[in-house]
Order: C-alpha cells, then structure tokens, then sequence
C-alpha cells in the first residue's frame, strides 16, 4: 500500500505517528549540543506493505514537515507483504514542504523473516 498523507479520507490515511518527542520533557540542553538547528530528537512509527526502497525518496512522506518530521529524527516499524515480514530503522532526510523519507539507502536498517 503506497502511502496516504492525513489530509487523505480517514479510512485510507496511513500516516506515521510520533511515539516519543523530544519537547515533552523540555529543550535539548545547548552546554552540551551547541547546534542551533534541533535535528534527530524525534521517534515515529510507521508500518505498510512498501519496501524501503520505496521509502528512500525525498517526499514519500508528502505530509511530514505538516506533520511536524525533522530531518535526523528516526523512524521504525514493520513492513508486512503476504507471509513475509520485516522489520526497519530509518533515519529522516532533509525535510521539506514537499516532503520527506528515509536519509538513504544507508539511512536504513532492516530484518526479513
């Protein structure tokens, strides 16, 4: 199933969810990452029946700068074709109005059962 952004009809929207983010125990601490730019501080889940090649474009997720995705945070979850499962961690690329996706084809790990 390609995916669907959540501004699709409820009942085909398929969009990633934030299972942990940084913000809701405060501001990353700048003493220790003196970087302005706040990247990789958020974990999403996301399953589907596409491969991570698939997933290894620039706007797969057409709605992740809406949905509040940054380039760095990480991404995990299953992808289920017939009999066949597997597991991924991904990395988000540069996020933009467009879009987003896994970093590359390094950003991303996976497991097939």
């Amino acid at each position: 199933m390609a995916y669907k952004g959540s501004t699709e009809l409820s009942s085909a929207s398929n969009p990633p969810r934030a299972v942990y983010g940084a913000n809701m125990f405060g501001k990353r601490s700048t003493t220790i990452l003196t970087s302005s730019q706040v990247v990789g501080q958020n974990l999403w889940m996301y399953n589907t029946t596409d491969g991570t090649t698939e997933m290894i474009t620039t706007t797969y997720f057409t709605d992740g700068y809406y949905l509040g995705m940054k380039e760095g945070d990480l991404i995990m979850g299953s992808i289920c074709t017939g009999s066949s499962v597997s597991v991924y961690l991904g990395v988000i690329g540069p996020v933009t109005t467009a879009g987003c996706g896994i970093a590359s084809t390094g950003g991303a790990v996976s497991s097939t059962r």
